[in-house]
């Protein structure tokens, strides 16, 4: 991918990756930026304070032994936050700032929508040129 805007254009054709896919496209995102020496963010938001969000403030800040999903995960990017579909100067309030390993984690070990399948996921790792061999292509039980 040459662009950024190349990298968000075609995580948008991937079936519901805004649906349950959110978070691998925000580190996708994000891998590929670092790679060009970019220092973006990866943002989780929520629709209010509940049991999500305490965990993973917890989680985030080593206080904690669960990780979870969100209700949409994003990247911020030169003051925007993108996800695969849309670009948006402001989402919501409640939100993190997520450390990389983190999102990990979260991926690997909390539910997520179903809708997206995850074995997208290494069409994605191929046609972004980003390592994303660290996420699980099986679903947590």
């Amino acid at each position: 991918m040459r662009t950024f805007e190349d990298v968000v254009e075609f995580l948008g054709t991937i079936p519901y990756i805004d649906e349950g896919g959110c978070a691998i496209a925000a580190l996708a995102m994000y891998r590929w930026l670092v790679k060009q020496g970019k220092r973006p963010k990866i943002v989780y938001f929520y629709h209010q304070y509940d049991g999500d969000y305490n965990r993973n403030d917890h989680y985030i800040n080593g206080t904690g032994q669960t990780v979870c999903s969100c209700c949409h995960a994003m990247l911020m990017y030169q003051g925007k936050y993108y996800d695969a579909t849309h670009d948006f100067s402001r989402y919501g309030k409640l939100h993190h700032i997520v450390p990389e390993n983190v999102v990990v984690d979260s991926i690997n070990n909390a539910y997520w929508n179903r809708n997206f399948k995850r074995t997208h996921i290494k069409v994605i790792q191929k046609f972004i040129e980003v390592d994303l061999s660290d996420l699980n292509l099986k679903r947590p039980s």
